[in-house]
């Protein structure tokens, strides 16, 4: 291993393998903000040098990129994948492809439910097994939510859904130890740290860090965004929402006016109203949190709006200067009209190196770096909205409720359940949300009332698939909860059966039974206690022979 060695190699590779038993040719990949990042590595072994490929995986390595009159370039990640090449006479050749520890999230798919916590807190518990991130750059308190459900996503998929609607983005800082995930949602904060100059006559000098390729453009976008939502605790308010983008942008000395909606950008899914609940978990009553939907709606109205300009005005960039990547903000000099502040949004890096790597041979190189950059007065946010999974039909869960309770109901007629899909949730008081219960009947004060009991399985739909809104549509036995008449061989009989409070169902309880079965109809009515009948008028009995009888009152 003595003949070749990377130490004069301006792109090095450091994997948990002995310093110089992979070299780096080649880098190539991308990165974007708000997004992922990519890196291929094209490496060299001397020929039948040993590489077990299933002790790299998981693992973390890292390359640099050293030129004279640049910054020093780190690319960190995991081995995401690794691939044999052919050989040659004196290399075995192979290809790694580094990724974030948060592209594992893409391989975790759940449902679970979150409840009375933030969205910041709901991402640190998502990015936990992933190392975290940093979270320093989120400015503002987010309403808690009382529920929030991940259903049938991706861990990754959850963490963007969420980030989206929190207008969050997010990019890493790569350093020889790791790769830090940052999270903001003030773009407009971050720091310039350099200057780059733009010179289209620069040719492929890389001493000097340049762009020599500097292009701008502008495009009609979302302009003005709504929402409007109702609530079962603030009924026939409307709970609405709405925001304008940026009246204008500055882009290095020009100013732009962004143009063109025509009528608002309606986003009803992303409304925040389903965040409160005017009834605390124990049943007791919380309605000032009620007073929070407003202001929340229109906090939500403006992080649409701010994501639907972010792409308004977008500027590429053609250089040497890769070592920037996005989420750096840096300031163009020497463009005679975009001379200002950007904030790097996309990149896409090819590096090569020329040689053998013979001990002391001088490497000769090639590079390409191209960038998307936004100007950095422009705020940066998910858009479009990812929008909420939906749930396909109806599913059943089990109602509950504290230990020991046969019944837990709101005021408003509400109970709470346990979803199958909910492995992890508590089966208590403290399962899902308070549910609420269709009815036959629902006026203001008259209708019919029927609550679920602890332990019965109902059926539940969701408002609009929407699998933070479920209502429960119905009630079905099942082999613990049999019916209270024997079938098949009763199967003409129909009516109602209920349970005395702490009684045995086949003694203590009142019941209406209706026999449609041939030469056996009968209409029976058991009380448990008293049967009390009352009539404001006139009491009319019509008997089999014709006869009536007629009680005044």
């Amino acid at each position: 291993m003595g003949l070749f060695s990377q130490n004069g190699s301006p792109l090095k590779v450091y994997t948990p393998l002995a310093e110089n038993t992979l070299l780096a040719t080649h880098l190539e990949g991308w990165e974007r903000l708000g997004g992922s990042f990519e890196f291929s590595l094209s490496l060299r072994a001397t020929r039948g040098t040993p590489i077990r490929f299933d002790s790299r995986f998981g693992q973390t390595a890292y390359a640099t990129i050293e030129q004279q009159g640049h910054d020093k370039r780190f690319v960190h990640g995991e081995v995401w994948k690794l691939s044999q090449e052919d050989s040659d006479a004196t290399f075995d050749h192979y290809t790694m492809v580094l990724k974030p520890r948060l592209a594992r999230l893409a391989l975790t798919r759940r449902s679970r439910i979150f409840q009375n916590q933030s969205a910041i807190d709901i991402l640190k518990t998502v990015l936990e097994p992933v190392g975290g991130a940093n979270f320093d750059g989120i400015f503002g308190e987010p309403p808690v939510r009382t529920y929030c459900t991940q259903y049938r996503e991706t861990d990754l998929e959850f963490f963007l859904r969420l980030c989206s609607e929190e207008g969050v983005t997010h990019f890493w800082k790569h350093s020889h130890e790791n790769h830090t995930l940052f999270l903001t949602n003030n773009t407009t904060s971050i720091q310039p740290t350099t200057e780059i100059g733009y010179d289209p006559t620069e040719g492929e000098s890389t001493n000097t860090p340049v762009l020599r390729s500097w292009r701008v453009s502008q495009e009609m976008n979302t302009t003005n965004t709504a929402l409007l939502d109702t609530h079962s605790q603030l009924f026939n308010d409307k709970l609405e929402g709405s925001s304008q983008g940026p009246a204008e942008i500055k882009a290095g000395s020009h100013t732009m006016k962004p143009t063109g909606s025509l009528a608002p950008w309606q986003e009803d899914s992303q409304s925040a109203a389903r965040f409160f609940d005017g009834i605390k978990p124990s049943g007791e009553n919380d309605s000032a949190a009620l007073g929070n939907i407003h202001p929340a709606q229109n906090r939500q109205a403006k992080i649409l709006a701010t994501g639907a300009a972010a792409g308004a005005v977008r500027a590429q960039g053609k250089g040497n200067a890769f070592f920037l990547t996005p989420g750096c903000a840096f300031q163009l000099k020497y463009h005679p009209q975009q001379e200002g502040e950007w904030l790097v949004v996309a990149t896409t890096l090819s590096f090569t190196v020329d040689g053998q790597f013979w001990a002391g041979e001088p490497a000769a190189t090639r590079v390409d770096a191209r960038l998307e950059a936004a100007p950095l007065s422009l705020a940066q946010a998910p858009w479009p909205p990812r929008l909420r999974p939906t749930v396909g039909g109806v599913q059943t869960a089990v109602v509950t409720g504290p230990q020991g309770a046969e019944t837990f109901v709101d005021s408003y007629g509400r109970i709470r359940v346990r979803f199958w899909f909910d492995r992890d949730g508590p089966v208590d008081a403290d399962s899902s949300c308070w549910v609420r219960v269709a009815q036959v009947w629902a006026g203001k004060n008259y209708g019919a009332a029927f609550w679920p009991r602890v332990g019965h399985e109902v059926v539940v739909s969701f408002e609009g698939g929407d699998p933070d809104r479920p209502i429960v549509t119905g009630s079905v036995y099942n082999a613990t909860n049999m019916p209270p008449f024997e079938l098949p061989s009763q199967v003409y009989i129909s009516g109602f059966k209920t349970l005395t409070q702490g009684g045995d169902s086949t003694k203590n309880y009142h019941l209406l039974l209706l026999s449609d079965a041939k030469k056996q109809e009968v209409v029976l009515i058991h009380a448990e206690g008293l049967l009390v009948t009352q009539q404001e008028r006139k009491n009319v009995t019509f008997e089999n022979q014709g006869s009536v009888t007629i009680t005044e009152f």
